[in-house]
């Protein structure tokens, strides 16, 4: 909830949509998004549905970037945070219908 915070900071209200990761669904954050509720307004998205989950398309580019092209996974790691930086976010890609 230390993300949300930091959101919360720069903005006054937000809409976040999770997907159904046991980590945003625990009651301890369902409790924090309830008791937020008049600025956070939290989406879940459906079960089983990555494809509205516009992340899914950037993970699924990534595999296919990485493929079977490193010798072990430190390799992969210095790898990764040469093209995405450790603490960048990078630019998620957002479907058509997804937006008005």
């Amino acid at each position: 909830m230390d993300f949300i915070e930091s959101l919360k900071r720069k903005h006054s209200k937000l809409l976040l949509f999770f997907d159904n990761a046991r980590l945003h669904t625990v009651q301890k954050v369902q409790e924090y998004l309830l008791k937020m509720k008049d600025d956070i307004k939290a989406v879940l998205f459906p079960k089983y549905s990555p494809e509205l989950n516009p992340i899914e398309i950037q993970w699924r580019e990534i595999r296919k970037a990485l493929g079977n092209n490193f010798m072990d996974t430190d390799e992969m790691i210095d790898y990764m945070h040469a093209v995405v930086p450790p603490k960048a976010v990078p630019l998620i890609k957002l479907f058509d219908y997804l937006t008005p």
